[in-house]
């Protein structure tokens, strides 16, 4: 396609670049202030890296995303990287380099459901895990009611047992083998299989 021979340098950098994804102290709150979010330093990179694709301009929004990469991997919030993986989803459909960037976006996902986890934030972790379910990754995604069933174990949220088989359910339609996972042992703080920047930790797409 044009837009990979146009830009194949960039992209050939984001690429090839390593992430080392910033380590989340634990204990942080769950969520955060609505307006504290909205003026989240990475808003502002997304904003125009949509801009950018709106007008047609694959370069500056490639630009603009690693802006965002940048400051979600520097900040201590999994929304950052919810929000880096969705935009880059953005980016990748509408510039056609999706085979190219679903890496980048599984590992942007994957690094906001272990933020989540490490953060106790239900919230989050069913919100990843949705988001990964929807692009295919089943196996995060079963992974991430494992992670959701456990938090729910413990949570005081009186509806946090209901969520989780809420989420379930949903994503039951689309990965009939959901259902079973929850069954199986939680993993324990101390060793996950979840990693922040995939498999192998920092190296691989950006």
């Amino acid at each position: 396609m044009r837009a990979i021979g146009v830009h194949g340098k960039l992209l050939a950098l984001f690429l090839a670049g390593g992430s080392v994804l910033g380590v989340v102290a634990p204990g942080l709150t769950r969520a955060g202030d609505t307006d504290e979010l909205a003026t989240a330093p990475w808003v502002g990179a997304i904003r125009v890296m949509d801009e950018a694709l709106a007008k047609g301009d694959v370069r500056a929004a490639l630009e603009a995303r690693e802006d965002a990469r940048l400051a979600a991997v520097a900040s201590r919030r999994w929304e950052g990287m919810a929000v880096l993986g969705d935009a880059t989803l953005r980016l990748a459909r509408s510039a056609g380099l999706r085979p190219a960037m679903e890496p980048a976006v599984r590992r942007a996902y994957l690094a906001a459901l272990f933020r989540a986890r490490r953060q106790a934030s239900l919230d989050g972790v069913v919100r990843v895990t949705e988001a990964l379910a929807a692009l295919g990754a089943h196996d995060m995604a079963r992974q991430g009611v494992v992670i959701a069933t456990a938090l729910a174990a413990t949570s005081r949220e009186p509806d946090a047992l209901e969520r989780v088989r809420g989420l379930q359910q949903r994503l039951s339609r689309a990965m009939p083998l959901v259902g079973g996972v929850a069954a199986q042992p939680a993993p324990a703080a101390d060793a996950s299989p979840i990693r922040e920047g995939g498999p192998g930790g920092s190296h691989g797409a950006r």
